[in-house]
């Protein structure tokens, strides 16, 4: 007769477990299959979460399964799509990632901008409907191993409120650069450009912990340490205050914004699919797009260009007014008929031709 095994628990348990690399890279990369993704392709996958994780960016890690299922199970992305390059240059490159997941079409795009640089001196690869892609650093830190200098940047979800405002408008956008060092060690930065990562709200949140104070703001427009209170407010960009430099934040925020969506054709600022799939950031998808690196100006119709930048322009242009700053003009809404406020309501003193970015 077998023996019945019991398990006896300490009296107090501990509120996390350690698991090793391998163990952790084998158990997303059969989640991953599980939904029906090719072995090659969820190998990929795991590798880019796990590195996140070997690096201490425990918010873009294994943390971020959850998510990715999430997406699997309303079908927001492809298992087993065809990635293809729609428009192309000999150093320059446009790919289409066919509603692909981020972790894999973006490895995919790198090489195709590593290869290019190899052959021609440098680069430039942008990438239009796919979605989050793990941490920037993975595909500059790629090009290291190639003694390359690498550059990686994306737009995200509206998480970030702009300066002076009340309404998420932009997303954390980050920007990860790599220098080789030769017989030095690389120079490496992967900074996003609010004043945090929305992970390490998170992180915060399941913790049980109350969180810096400039971080983010509440519903209100006034600064919170409750991490709870980011689903009705949102981040500050990188400064957070103006007398901190917050406007500079928001001037790479909106650069990356531009530079990645409006250049590639991909949804900008507040028409990003939202992610991570929250419940309390859900909102209905208008388009499967997303996007990575940068291309320049030439690969697209300069018409479609102008548009879509004067377009991302006036969107960031008018947000609701926080209540802190009764006096600071509008900016940044989603550019509809039934949201955008007539003039009629607007104070006098709003002067809507101001510059909008500080410098």
């Amino acid at each position: 007769m077998a023996r019945e095994l019991k398990i006896i628990y300490p009296m107090a348990q501990p509120s996390y477990f350690t698991f090793s690399a391998p163990y952790l890279r084998d158990f997303t990369t059969q989640v991953f299959i599980h939904f029906g993704v090719p072995e090659k392709d969820a190998l990929q996958a795991s590798a880019v979460l796990s590195k996140a994780d070997l690096r201490g960016i425990d918010s873009h890690g294994v943390a971020r399964l959850r998510t990715y299922v999430d997406m699997f199970k309303i079908g927001r992305i492809n298992p087993k799509p065809n990635i293809k390059i729609i428009r192309e240059k000999k150093s320059v490159a446009t790919v289409d990632g066919d509603s692909g997941l981020g972790l894999v079409v973006g490895p995919k795009a790198n090489e195709i901008a590593m290869d290019k640089a190899a052959q021609y001196g440098s680069g430039w690869v942008s990438v239009c409907n796919t979605n989050h892609y793990g941490i920037a650093s993975y595909y500059s830190l790629k090009a290291l191993e190639r003694d390359m200098i690498g550059w990686s940047m994306t737009n995200s979800s509206k998480i970030v409120v702009p300066l002076w405002g009340a309404e998420r408008r932009l997303g954390t956008n980050p920007i990860a650069i790599a220098f080789p060092g030769f017989k030095n060690p690389p120079i490496v930065i992967d900074l996003a450009t609010s004043v945090v990562a929305f992970g390490k709200v998170e992180i915060a949140e399941r913790q049980g912990k109350q969180i810096p104070e400039g971080w983010i703001i509440d519903g209100y427009g006034n600064s919170s340490i409750s991490p709870k209170d980011i689903y009705a407010g949102g981040l500050l960009p990188l400064g957070g205050t103006r007398e901190m430099g917050g406007h500079k934040g928001y001037c790479l925020s909106s650069m990356v914004d531009i530079l990645c969506c409006v250049l590639s054709g991909a949804n900008w600022g507040p028409f990003a699919p939202p992610f991570p799939f929250s419940k309390r950031l859900r909102r209905k998808v208008l388009a499967k797009v997303s996007v990575i690196f940068l291309v320049p100006w030439k690969l697209m119709d300069l018409k479609k260009l102008m548009f879509s930048k004067s377009a991302s322009i006036i969107g960031l242009r008018f947000f609701e007014i926080q209540s802190l700053f009764p006096d600071v003009m509008l900016c940044s809404f989603p550019v509809t008929r039934n949201t955008r406020p007539k003039r009629s309501e607007l104070k006098k003193e709003f002067l809507l031709s101001r510059p909008l970015l500080i410098t």
